[in-house]
């Protein structure tokens, strides 16, 4: 809209310091008037206008959450440059607290385990001969019936069975603690599920690459308690338990869940998902949209339109000079783009929306 305003400018009219005789010479004489300039200055307002209308106001409440398990453990092994011999489980199967879950190649630790177990077992049964060998001579030498040189015989037939005694046993506590590594490195080469739940992760190159130690190769989550948390404890107002909710992860992925938690005193809403799905990852962001309130086939202007003071609403319009004026208007429900007018405009009315910078 344009709008045209005068502007008068005196002609010749400059104020200047001069001295008092200057002055007087610029005084007027009897008679003479000052010469008055009119000219005409373009300004120009750009206003944008929405028209009043019928139509639907719809008022939602955007919740923001992220996906979290409650419970959840995450299995390596601890030995690195090994080959995993089997994996007895695949992604999904539920499994029990205690349950082997897969194993490294363990052929090598256990055909030595067995030939140490068989040394021992022969070091021992060695072990005791010498120790019957030891009562046999000491008994001779305690009963005192033998000759000078049977006795000097069996004394030292007993002092090669001390000496024999004493190699076995050094010979199996060697073994025990030889035969304990390898029952340590065989039970570090096997992952046991440390609680009840579901197999949501395995390494995907488990069977042909060699293990790094603590690197994560199986992952259980308790699926009773995974769920979504709501970010904003004061949502909390607008939900309860049991609540079905849709929450949107992208633009053309969303999960139903219901409010299975609502704890304010905790700070804690949880939304249990009602088809769990094991590709979501911990700290997937979602957000809720509920739908509040609405009015059907109603007057509204958009709200950009709309300017308040703490008194009343209002509006801005042109008149019909095309000057800019406001309106006092009585609003009714407030929504996402539209507001209810339930006074003070009519359809098909014009109102100027709020433009970039300027304020109400």
């Amino acid at each position: 809209m344009k709008k045209s305003i005068r502007v008068f400018s005196w002609i010749g009219l400059t104020l200047v310091l001069i001295s008092p005789l200057q002055a007087c010479s610029l005084i007027p004489k009897d008679g003479e008037h000052y010469q008055v300039q009119v000219t005409h200055k373009d300004l120009t307002a750009d206003y944008s206008l929405a028209v009043v209308q019928i139509d639907d106001v719809t008022q939602t409440k955007e919740i923001s959450c992220h996906y979290q398990q409650m419970q959840e453990e995450e299995l390596s092994f601890s030995e690195s440059g090994k080959d995993v011999g089997i994996v007895y489980v695949q992604k999904g199967d539920e499994v029990k607290k205690g349950e082997v879950l897969a194993t490294l190649n363990t052929e090598d630790i256990e055909n030595d385990l067995e030939n140490l177990k068989d040394l021992l077992e022969k070091d021992q049964l060695l072990l005791k001969q010498v120790k019957e060998f030891e009562e046999f001579y000491q008994d001779k030498l305690d009963k005192g019936k033998c000759g000078i040189e049977e006795k000097e015989q069996y004394l030292g037939d007993l002092q090669d069975c001390g000496e024999k005694s004493r190699e076995y046993t050094d010979d199996i506590a060697l073994t025990k603690q030889k035969i304990e590594s390898l029952q340590t490195e065989l039970e570090n080469s096997t992952i046991v599920a440390g609680m009840d739940g579901t197999v949501t992760y395995i390494w995907g190159d488990i069977l042909s690459e060699q293990t790094e130690a603590d690197q994560d190769v199986i992952s259980i989550a308790d699926t009773k308690d995974c769920a979504f948390q709501i970010d904003d404890i004061d949502s909390a107002e607008y939900l309860t338990v049991g609540q079905e909710v849709d929450i949107a992860v992208s633009e053309d992925k969303s999960y139903k869940a219901t409010v299975s938690e609502l704890d304010k005193e905790n700070a804690k809403i949880n939304l249990s998902i009602v088809d769990n799905d094991y590709t979501l990852d911990e700290g997937t962001r979602g957000v809720i949209t509920l739908f509040l309130a609405k009015k059907e086939q109603v007057l509204t202007i958009p709200k950009a339109a709309l300017h308040s003071t703490d008194d009343y609403d209002y509006v801005y319009y042109l008149d019909e000079n095309g000057v800019r004026d406001y309106k006092k208007v009585s609003v009714g429900l407030v929504g996402d783009t539209l507001v209810e007018i339930t006074d003070g405009l009519k359809e098909n009315d014009a109102v100027i929306t709020k433009s970039e910078g300027e304020h109400s």
